[in-house]
């Protein structure tokens, strides 16, 4: 557009020169033609040189924003390498979770476990106390019974009962080396001393498994079982 303005400018300049000369020969007008055909490649150079300068700028400026950009590459690199290490990072720690879990899981597995077993051992010493409260009360009944100045057929009942008695003593706790020899023991052939010595062994056994499950001895300080010393014959 600009350089169509130019030729009409010079166009309009020509006929004017013409006009005030008064030329009509064709060679002028061909001259003026001339004229404004190089006007016209002038202004289409100017305007190449112009766009030329531009293109320069541009590529210079081009040139500025990639040195700015290589400048910037190494904290690009260092940025890079400090997400790698924080992706690196938060993977172990994901890891890091992951096996803390699973030792949680495990380590409340054990807890429930040992819990259950707590509570099975709780309900077996539970039976195993109540067998032996039995064991406990019985041998202290045979203590009180069990007297020398008796009747003979209470003594051969209680005699009895006493054999009895030690009999499942033995059976219950085999190994336990109190009880087991109480068990053992043999009773004299006399009633009045196999009496007397049954209440003994009848306090032993009331008195071991008193201290084996810790149970409540109900016999009070200071007081001895009631075996009545042997009479004296007449």
């Amino acid at each position: 557009m600009r350089r169509t303005a130019c030729a009409a400018l010079a166009c309009a300049l020509t006929g004017l020169a013409c006009a005030q000369t008064g030329c009509t020969d064709p060679r002028e007008a061909e001259l003026a033609q001339e004229l404004v055909s190089l006007q016209e490649s002038r202004t289409a150079k100017t305007s190449f040189e112009a766009m030329r300068r531009e293109a320069d700028a541009s590529g210079e400026e081009v040139a500025g924003l990639e040195r700015e950009i290589e400048a910037l590459r190494p904290q690009l690199d260092l940025a890079q390498a400090a997400v790698a290490s924080a992706e690196d990072a938060y993977r172990a720690e994901l890891d890091r979770n992951a096996a803390l879990n699973a030792a949680i899981a495990e380590g409340q597995g054990r807890i429930r476990a040992a819990a259950e077993r707590q509570g099975a051992l709780e309900q077996e010493l539970t039976i195993a106390r109540g067998r032996a409260q039995t064991f406990k009360d019985q041998a202290a009944v045979l203590v009180k019974q069990l007297r020398p100045d008796d009747p003979e057929w209470a003594l051969r009942l209680h005699m009895q009962t006493l054999r009895e008695f030690l009999g499942l003593v033995g059976q219950t706790w085999p190994r336990d080396p109190v009880l087991s020899q109480v068990a053992r023991d043999a009773l004299p052939g006399d009633d009045i001393a196999a009496t007397v010595r049954g209440a003994e062994l009848a306090g032993r056994v009331r008195d071991r498994v008193t201290e084996i499950y810790g149970l409540e001895d109900k016999v009070q300080a200071g007081e001895t079982p009631a075996v009545a010393a042997e009479p004296g014959r007449s």
